[in-house]
């Protein structure tokens, strides 16, 4: 996942398959969400700080997020957590910033190779790389892809990407004529969690 929370997208997927199905979930999180003041005013009287003044979310927003985000996981069944506290800068829909310096991608992506070849999962979950979503997100889901990709066949995990439907829509993900690797092997939603 690129930030805190984003576990809400597979929220339901990870739930039945650690308490319905006693499997194991994992969770990586590249950032550590600073870049969320603009959207904390319902959090400000929670927390009783004005995190959308960009100095006090900057600043209280990541110990928050974390916080948040480990409890999250304990509800869902997560059996660990890493948080690589990258920055947050910001909305957008172009993730380039993070492969320019932002982040440390090369230390991503060893990481995510790493935990991939150690930990030799089934199945790797994350958001769809659609042009019209935070660019955080689809760098995220870029770097994971080029981990799985260094692996063996036999070791490589099945890659499903996800994202959260608006009531009614159909959507078919095409993959994306920048990035071979985000190739599809159906245009069809292979399954929806209600």
């Amino acid at each position: 996942m690129a930030h805190p929370d984003d576990e809400y997208a597979f929220a339901a997927t990870a739930y039945r398959i650690t308490h319905e199905l006693s499997e194991t979930v994992d969770q990586m999180v590249l950032t550590n969400g600073e870049g969320g003041y603009r959207y904390s005013q319902l959090a400000e009287a929670v927390y009783g700080e004005p995190l959308t003044v960009e100095s006090v979310g900057r600043s209280a927003l990541p110990a928050i997020r974390r916080d948040e985000t480990i409890r999250a996981g304990r509800l869902l069944g997560l059996r660990h957590q890493w948080l690589l506290e990258q920055k947050d800068s910001s909305f957008n829909l172009d993730g380039s910033e993070a492969f320019r310096g932002l982040w440390d991608t090369e230390r991503i992506e060893r990481a995510l190779v790493d935990l991939l070849k150690k930990e030799r999962y089934e199945l790797v979950l994350m958001m769809l790389p659609t042009t019209d979503t935070h660019g955080h997100h689809q760098v995220a889901t870029l770097l994971a892809l080029q981990a799985a990709k260094q692996l063996s066949e036999d070791a490589r995990p099945a890659v499903v990407g996800a994202r959260p439907a608006l009531r009614g829509e159909a959507y078919q993900f095409q993959g994306r004529p920048d990035s071979p690797l985000t190739a599809v092997t159906s245009q069809a939603p292979a399954y929806s969690v209600r």
